[in-house]
């Protein structure tokens, strides 16, 4: 093309045939020779400046110069990247010597900083020689091996030697306690500072010559990015070591303070725990120095974390769960409790207990949870607290199946509380109507004095009322307090003993009854120790149907017996 422009006529001489204007320019994409030559004019009409190439850029072109629209590639980033790249390739002896400065550089500094460092280990391996001898010096001394020797080389007699020596051992017990602190404190100084291990140098070594070898051709596209990171890595390294050579000072401020909020109930998470204590060793000196009260924790009491600290983290977030949720019911409580007389059969509802806590978490534990809380609460009810509840009204339909009606009678104790006694020997049943979807608690009396101790209470499902007695354990879940009738279906020991192997009276004489058709719950322990709690078998449990209505069923026998109810109290309703 420079031949074909060098032997053309002179550019002023090539007109349009169009505009009759000088041709500057080539139109590189025409596909006729006729149109090959344009002017200025035909380039702003048709807007093709990247299709053009002027006579100029081809005559007077540089070596090192690039035309962004010749030869056409239809891609012209491609163009563009050459000529990027030969811009910034440059002068290729400028580069060489730029390289060569670099590694000179490089070398003298690297030399320069081994130096320093090497004098710097050589003082701190000096220092370190410095205090062993001087601790094994201190040994020497203390020791007194110089003086022991002299006894016992000596021409004295034998009895004076031995007084000698005593003496020496004296002085050692009357100052082992000095000697000991001295060594600890020496030994824990030495312990702060690393023994230089000639291994780890080689190894670190190693590391540092693998990174050098780094600066090639073939690593430069991320050697930027690693140099960033290893920066970050360094500073990062120099931080922690700084900051653990500050040892933290026991049965100080910030030694307590740092345990407190290191407690598990806490559930800070590591990291925040290792950046407060990182920070505040910085100023450790001045918290210690603060005038803060000595006594942390309240008469009588300790820090929960001694207990947490054997637990594992899932059995702590099962205790979590249950604190939370008795809060909120607690919270709910004391909002009605507040407007009591309007809000009486709500608050009822509402009334936080070990059943309704347990109750309120189907949807926040998982099954395997659930049944181990649940033993947990019907072994220690923990979460009963104050009543708000006044007494259930009590709907009592004694039987007249078979004529049983007339073996005893309802009648009212001192207090006004419903008594139920044998007037003539011979089974007599009694049913309290109960809502199948409530939870309740009955406190009884017991006044048997036969020795067989013939109570029967038990649920008693609609099809089996007045055709059933309540000790039939192939149909009905009772409670007996006899150890002659055997299992009835209430005897799976919760707490303590079985009642009918619990000693009445001397034990207890008061029973203390907690049921829920609905949740197939029916609960009895002695009253007011519950030291044993009994309830339904697994094997029975079944044989509860909740479509079907259910009553509260006693049975009695023996001449002149009887129970009081002393306490029957609707806890909360289950909707």
């Amino acid at each position: 093309m420079d031949r074909i422009i060098n032997n053309s006529q002179n550019f002023d001489q090539i007109l349009c045939q169009k505009h009759n204007l000088p041709c500057l320019y080539l139109q590189v994409d025409s596909d006729n020779s006729d149109d090959i030559y344009v002017c200025s004019d035909c380039i702003y009409e048709n807007n093709n400046f990247r299709k053009c190439l002027a006579f100029q850029d081809i005559k007077y072109k540089k070596d090192d110069k690039v035309l962004v629209n010749w030869p056409i590639l239809d891609e012209p980033k491609l163009i563009k990247q050459i000529k990027q790249l030969y811009q910034y390739q440059g002068d290729q002896n400028l580069i060489q010597n730029n390289i060569t400065d670099f590694f000179n550089d490089l070398q003298n500094e690297i030399e320069q900083t081994l130096q320093k460092q090497k004098k710097n280990m050589l003082i701190y391996a000096d220092g370190i020689s410095e205090k062993v001898n001087q601790l094994f010096e201190y040994y020497q001394e203390i020791a007194q091996f110089d003086a022991l020797k002299n006894i016992i080389d000596s021409n004295t007699q034998k009895q004076q030697k031995a007084d000698q020596i005593l003496q020496i051992f004296k002085t050692n017990k009357q100052n082992q306690e000095n000697y000991k602190n001295k060594i600890q404190q020496e030994l824990s100084q030495l312990n702060q500072q690393q023994i230089i291990d000639l291994n780890v140098l080689k190894s670190f070594k190693d590391s540092i010559l693998s990174q050098i070898e780094l600066i090639d051709g073939k690593y430069l596209s991320n050697l930027q990015l690693f140099s960033q990171k290893n920066n970050i890595l360094i500073e990062e390294f120099k931080k922690q070591q700084q900051n653990q050579n500050i040892l933290l000072k026991e049965n100080e401020n910030l030694y307590t303070l740092l345990n407190l909020i290191a407690n598990k109930t806490n559930n800070c998470n590591e990291n925040y725990l290792k950046s407060v204590k990182s920070e505040l060793l910085k100023i450790q000196d001045l918290i210690n120095v603060l005038n803060i009260e000595k006594h942390v924790f309240q008469q009588g009491k300790k820090q929960i974390q001694i207990g947490l600290e054997k637990l594992s983290q899932d059995q702590i977030e099962c205790i979590e769960t249950l604190v939370n949720k008795t809060l909120d019911l607690n919270e709910q409580y004391q909002q009605l409790k507040e407007d009591e007389d309007n809000n009486m059969s709500i608050s009822s509802k509402l009334q936080p207990s070990s059943y309704l806590v347990y109750n309120q978490m189907d949807n926040v534990l998982t099954k395997q949870k659930q049944e181990s809380i649940s033993k947990l609460l019907r072994r220690f009810p923990i979460f009963e607290i104050e009543q708000l509840v006044k007494p259930c009204k009590l709907e009592v339909e004694i039987s007249n199946w078979g004529n049983y009606n007339t073996n005893g009678k309802q009648s009212y104790d001192n207090e006004g509380n419903y008594k139920f006694e044998i007037v003539k020997q011979g089974v007599f049943i009694f049913y309290m109507k109960i809502k199948q979807d409530c939870l309740y608690r009955i406190v009884i009396n017991l006044e048997l004095k036969h020795s067989d101790r013939y109570l029967f209470i038990g649920l008693v499902g609609k099809s089996h009322k007045d055709q059933k007695y309540i000790h039939d354990n192939s149909i009905i879940n009772s409670f007996t307090t006899g150890s002659v009738y055997g299992d009835v279906g209430v005897s799976k020991v919760i707490k303590g003993k079985c009642l009918r192997d619990v000693k009445y009276p001397e034990e207890y004489n008061q029973i203390e009854i907690t049921f829920c058709v609905k949740n197939k719950m029916f609960q009895v322990s002695d009253y007011p120790k519950r030291e044993n709690i009994n309830e339904i078998n697994d094997a029975k449990i079944n044989l509860i149907d909740i479509n079907q209505e259910y009553y509260l069923g006693f049975q009695l026998f023996y001449d002149k017996e009887s129970l009081t109810i002393l306490e029957c109290e609707e806890l909360q309703c289950q909707n």
